[in-house]
């Protein structure tokens, strides 16, 4: 009684209805040596909790990063969902389940002006439960021995002032609910 009727209470199709979203913007800078694919990777606080409003859900999670690393370093960010790896490429061969998406692999010694970055999305087609917190989670992994990415900065972290070789970047993840 009284309140005002939502878009189901009258019969209209809702499939497509973005019912919230949720960001975290990371503007620091942070260091991995995570070796390790498997898991969740290294958490850096690039994390989004958000509690569904609709048991027929989907999310769409958005991942942005700025990196650099030392040479020969490889990297991916691995996406998960309450600690539980998602969105990720199959097991091929000699291959393991894979990252959402991979960084360049360094190679040559100019830390400095070696940049680099990436961005995926996937939609999570598991809807949730009402009322119950969600936890997605960008986290990272390299492969290099003794190596190391930075995320949001150049890799020697330069103090000079050349514009854009040295300047910082920032990282995000989005996630929106979207009705199913």
């Amino acid at each position: 009684a009284g309140g005002t009727p939502t878009a189901a209470d009258l019969g209209m199709n809702t499939t497509g209805t973005v019912l919230q979203v949720k960001a975290t913007t990371l503007t620091g800078r942070y260091s991995i040596s995570n070796q390790s694919d498997t898991g969740a990777g290294t958490d850096i606080g690039l994390n989004v909790t958000i509690t569904p409003k609709s048991s027929s859900s989907q999310f769409l999670i958005t991942v942005n990063v700025g990196a650099a690393g030392t040479t020969g370093v490889s990297w991916g960010a691995i996406l998960s969902r309450n600690n539980s790896k998602i969105g990720h490429g199959d097991t091929h061969a000699g291959y393991s389940g894979g990252v959402l998406f991979r960084g360049c692999w360094v190679g040559h010694l100019d830390y400095n002006h070696t940049q680099g970055g990436g961005s995926g999305q996937y939609l999570d087609t598991t809807s949730g439960t009402v009322g119950t917190a969600i936890t997605y989670r960008c986290g990272f992994g390299i492969q290099n021995n003794g190596g190391t990415l930075r995320i949001n900065s150049d890799y020697n972290q330069y103090t000079g002032s050349h514009s854009f070789a040295h300047s910082t970047s920032v990282s995000t993840i989005t996630v929106m609910e979207i009705e199913g």
